[in-house]
Parts: C-alpha cells; structure tokens; sequence
C-alpha cells in the first residue's frame, strides 16, 4: 500500500516576499505572498527538502532557503516559513526557516473544536489565552515551536496574544507584543493559530480544516474503559488544593510538586474549580473538555498570581512494554531546557509511531520548552536513566537525576523551585485509580 503525507505551506516571515516552494526540484507552491498559505496536496512519503525561492526565479537559481524535512507515514503537516534571530559575534540578523508542524486529523470530541498555535514573532516566548479565561495549554511556547494540540468547546472566544523576550518577562507579564483576535471556533474543526513576524500586520492568521465530530458516547463505569483525571501540582506559592469537577470533590489533598492518581469521573463538558483544601476560596477554574482519549492530565502551572489549568490527554499505556516520560517547566526563574541521556545508562528509544532505535552517544529527548510549559511524552525501554536537564540558552547543566523506569508507567519529570532553586520532581502514575 502506498503511504502518504498531506502537506500545506504559510508564509508567516517578515523578511521575504512572494516566493515560490519546492519540494526537492518540484515547485509544490507559487507567488505565495507574506501571510498567504496553500491548499492542502497529497504527496508520497519520504524524506524531501523544501526550497524555498524568490518568487519568479528559474527552477535552478540558488534558494534563498534549503532545509530537509521527514514526514512519517500518513502524517499530516503545515510547513511554515518564519524568522528567527541569528547573532555572529556582536551582529544580528533575521534568518528564514522552515517549522514543520504535525496536524492530528482525527476527528474532534462531539461540539468541540481543537487547536495548535505556532509562535513566528521575534521573541522567545508567546502566549495564548482568552479573555474569559476559559483557554488552556497555549501557554509559553517557544520561538520557531508549536503548542500541544488543546481541545476547546466550540464558541465564539476572544484571544490574547503575548510576546515575552524571554521566561522572566513571562514571569512578571511584560509582553513586548499584544494582539487580540475574535475567532469562532465550529465544531469538527482543527485550527492553526500562527503569529506572524509581518510588522505591518501582526494579526495572527488562524487556518480550518474539517475533520468531523466523533459520536456521542454514554458514560460507563467499568474498570477497563472509565473516564479518569489526574491532577499534577506545580504552581509556586500555591498552597496545598482540591479539584472539584462539576460538584464533585474529584482530587483532594494535592500539594505543590506533587501529582495523584488517577480517579474516575464522567466523560462530559463540566466546570473545573481548584480551590485551597479544606475551603472554598477558588485558584483557578475551567471547563473539563474530555477529548477522545479516556485519560486526562490536568496540570497546575504558573504562578500565583498568574496560574493556569492545562488539559492533556493521555492514551492508556498499562499494557505497554515501554515506560513514558515527559518533562515540566514549572520553575519561573530557570532558563528553557533540553533533556538528554548519555549512552552510558541509556537503551534505546522509541517515539510515536517510530519502532526502537539505537540511541547516539548523547540523545536529546526534549526540545527548548520554556516556563511555563510541558514536552511531548516519549518512549523507552524499562531501566535505569541518567536524566540530563540541561540550560538550552547556555548549554550547561543545570540538574541531573537516576531514575529507575518500569513498563506500563508514566514519568512527569517536574523542573520545580525548590528552597534553594531549582530542583527535579520525578512523579509517577499509573492507569488505574
């Protein structure tokens, strides 16, 4: 069977003009113009290299932009053209490059829409968030990367749009940039929510794809196929809370650093109130919007007098022979990091989709993220890991941890503040409650 790739184009660079965009020596674009974007095409599965010309140059003039890009089977992505800032000693320029963001196709929960944003602005950061506060998860996103896909219910929302230069003006909310947009999310929609780096029109440009509605389902009770959240607790200078899901009282108890297990609840669009233990005095609140899978993270980010609730679904791995693990930045006043392993104490390592792989002498497992955000999950074989957390902006480490790994399990590895800075939370889970 031959498998394929459906691949789009936005132009989103404040530094080129119309261009033209081929994949190896085939021009897949035309003239497209600064904000423009493409249709969606169809095209075989393999590696490629998008070149990007000025629009109207012969087929062989020299790119203005040369960069490789692997789509795995049956992916769907938008390949967005943007700028970043290189400095060579004491000079800067803007640099154009090429982000390939991986779209899920699936179709949404029933009356819910989901979204990705990118962040193509000049600045480290950005942030995404709604008036009404009712947003969650497209927070701190780092320049040239794209947020987790988040499910929203479908409305009418107001968004915020906020650029830090870097963790400590998110920290203290000094936004170099501000934008807000009225957008009308349908339901069966996935969006793409791109800032721009265009100076003369820095309205973020929002992209719909249909994807449908799964139906409805009933609730069931069973062991095997309950709905079920967790909540995990890193908001500084928070006290110890409880989460109430509709009227229920879901998760108790929860202190800072910590997660629970999982527990079960219905599966149904609901009022979430983090409040201080014990009493009624409300931290954050949101709406529960049960995506298709049937676990769900909630995370208790920021700070206190900026927190936030993030939503992440989570696909069962109890029967799995892998563990999974993914980082949290939770601690404001530490740089963006990468995590790495070195071989020495390392397998091999798999990711979504991909099959084992030998892993390098030293492995980065997680992208730049920047506070306050969370990575993708990833992989590996059970064992014991020497866990890197290493400064992205210096490259020098910050933390390192062992820790012990078994199948079937999840691994939130939680940058924290601790007393006497930042320290390293290893919080474990499992499926059932």
């Amino acid at each position: 069977t031959r498998r394929e790739n459906r691949l789009r184009f936005v132009h989103a660079s404040a530094t080129l003009g119309p261009v033209d965009v081929y994949l190896d020596d085939q021009r897949v674009a035309e003239n497209v113009a600064p904000r423009g974007s493409t249709e969606w095409r169809t095209v075989a599965t393999r590696g490629y290299t998008v070149n990007v010309r000025t629009a109207g140059d012969a087929p062989d003039a020299p790119p203005v932009l040369s960069q490789p890009v692997a789509p795995q089977p049956d992916q769907a992505g938008t390949l967005v053209l943007y700028d970043t800032r290189a400095r060579t000693g004491s000079s800067e320029s803007m640099t154009p490059r090429v982000a390939f963001i991986v779209e899920d196709m699936r179709p949404t929960a029933a009356d819910q829409a989901r979204m990705v944003a990118f962040n193509g602005v000049d600045a480290d950061l950005m942030q995404v968030a709604s008036e009404d506060q009712n947003v969650s998860g497209l927070g701190a996103i780092g320049q040239g990367q794209a947020s987790p896909a988040v499910s929203l219910p479908a409305r009418q929302y107001r968004l915020n749009l906020n650029a830090f230069q870097n963790a400590q003006g998110l920290a203290q909310g000094s936004a170099t940039t501000a934008e807000v947009a009225t957008v009308t999310l349908e339901p069966g929609y996935t969006y793409l929510y791109v800032a721009t780096g265009n100076l003369e029109d820095r309205s973020p440009l929002l992209l719909s794809t249909e994807v449908g509605q799964e139906a409805a389902q009933a609730a069931t009770a069973t062991p095997g196929n309950a709905f079920m959240v967790r909540l995990i607790h890193t908001l500084r200078g928070a006290p110890e809370v409880d989460v109430y899901i509709g009227d229920d009282l879901a998760l108790q108890g929860v202190r800072y650093g910590e997660g629970t297990a999982y527990r079960p609840t219905s599966p149904t669009v609901r009022p979430i109130r983090v409040v201080r233990a014990g009493t009624d005095e409300v931290i954050v609140q949101a709406d529960l919007n049960p995506p298709s899978s049937q676990r769900v993270m909630l995370l208790l980010i920021g700070l206190a007098e900026q927190p936030d609730l993030l939503q992440t679904a989570e696909q069962p791995i109890s029967l799995s022979a892998n563990a999974q693990v993914r980082a949290i930045h939770a601690a404001p006043d530490a740089p963006p990091f990468t995590v790495d392993i070195p071989l020495a104490t390392s397998n091999s390592f798999t990711r979504p989709g991909v099959g084992p792989t030998a892993t390098p002498r030293l492995r980065q497992y997680v992208d730049p993220i920047g506070f306050p955000a969370l990575s993708a999950p990833f992989a590996l074989r059970p064992g014991t890991y020497t866990f890197t957390i290493r400064s992205a902006v210096d490259g020098l480490v910050m933390l390192q941890t062992d820790v012990t790994l078994e199948s079937g399990k999840r691994y939130d590895l939680a940058l924290i503040t601790g007393q006497s800075g930042p320290e390293l939370r290893v919080i474990v889970s499992e499926d059932t409650p």
